[in-house]
């Protein structure tokens, strides 16, 4: 596995590429490198923003990053308390990393519906 989802929604997306200014990021102030990770990472949330204008109904759509993008991301975005936007988005970059390293799995596996209760006789 070379990538994972990190599953965001709509104001996890502004937060994100409010963090990621490519104004201030250039070839100039930064490594070319770095340079190219920052911008494709750019590209993917802004693809994702697009998504969230043209489809009204999307509560929230993955976006795979790489390890380098992990990192970034983690390098900008803060803990902003539980359910915060940013703690999810850092929450998700751990299982990711984790699962990457390790050969685990990126996401917990989604709580069973209910079973419905049977009518007593």
């Amino acid at each position: 596995m070379d990538s994972f989802p990190l599953h965001i929604d709509e104001e996890m997306a502004w937060l994100l590429r409010e963090q990621l200014r490519p104004g201030i990021l250039t070839e100039e102030t930064i490594s070319k490198e770095l340079h190219h990770w920052v911008s494709a990472i750019r590209q993917k949330v802004n693809a994702i923003l697009l998504r969230f204008l043209d489809e009204s109904d999307l509560n929230s759509a993955p976006i795979y990053i790489g390890e380098k993008e992990a990192w970034i991301i983690d390098s900008v975005i803060s803990y902003d308390g539980t359910g915060g936007s940013g703690t999810e988005i850092l929450i998700q970059l751990f299982r990711g990393l984790w699962g990457l390293e390790f050969g685990l799995p990126t996401e917990l596996v989604p709580e069973p519906a209910p079973i419905a209760a049977t009518p007593e006789e």
